[in-house]
């Protein structure tokens, strides 16, 4: 007969690394299933950062391109800030000496400027689907107080949007500009002032035709904050 192969008892010992060798195998299991959540995470932020940043470019893309298309229907008859496309109007363009209903010669300028500046802004799809605001902002200089001059900015950018809803400005867009126009008086707060910081009053009396982005100014504070 042939002898049985005796098993060998485990010792308390063996018993103890096994213990230690499923404990180790489970952390490393643990530790490489963190690992890959992980990665994936940051590949996600990365990818997600990507896209924002995408579509900032897209955006500011956009905005030289509605520049341009102003700059070429204006040309030097109005000015026109290179970087933001704001156009800024003296206030004595359109209203006497701190008043705030429109000069006839300010009406007659509104007659031509705004059907032209709403056809760029408005006449072209690509353009008009991208634009969130279209915004008449009025600015005095510091003379008077703060609540005279925020009443004056206010009136005057009021009086301006009210003119061109008026029979007088010919514009097929009139229409679409209701879902756009904003009239804000912005007071004193944005002094134009010279190198050495003395306010010229002159300049900072004045009208300013502006257009939003969608989403722009998020894109930008949420990326500025990602990349502190």
């Amino acid at each position: 007969m042939f002898n049985k192969p005796i098993k060998k008892k485990k010792t308390t010992k063996d018993e103890e690394i096994d213990y230690w060798l499923s404990y180790s195998d489970l952390m490393a299991s643990i530790l490489i299933i963190f690992i890959l959540l992980f990665t994936y995470k940051i590949l996600d932020y990365n990818q997600t950062l990507e896209k924002k940043e995408n579509k900032i470019k897209e955006l500011t893309k956009l905005r030289q391109m509605v520049i341009t298309k102003l700059v070429e229907e204006f040309g030097n008859e109005i000015q026109i800030d290179p970087k933001t496309g704001v156009i800024k109007l003296k206030s004595n363009i359109l209203f006497d000496y701190d008043q705030s209903n429109l000069k006839p010669k300010g009406k007659e300028f509104l007659q031509k400027f705004v059907p032209r500046y709403l056809k760029v802004l408005l006449g072209d799809k690509q353009i008009k689907k991208n634009i969130s605001r279209i915004v008449i902002e009025g600015h005095t200089d510091n003379q008077g107080s703060y609540l005279y001059n925020l009443e004056l900015s206010q009136a005057r950018a009021f009086n301006v949007v009210k003119y061109i809803y008026s029979d007088n400005v010919q514009s097929k867009y009139k229409d679409d500009l209701e879902d756009f126009v904003a009239a804000i008086g912005r007071s004193e707060m944005d002094l134009i002032k010279d190198k050495a910081g003395n306010v010229i009053k002159d300049k900072s009396r004045r009208v300013e035709f502006k257009f939003e982005l969608k989403n722009e100014k998020i894109l930008k504070e949420i990326l500025h904050e990602v990349k502190k």
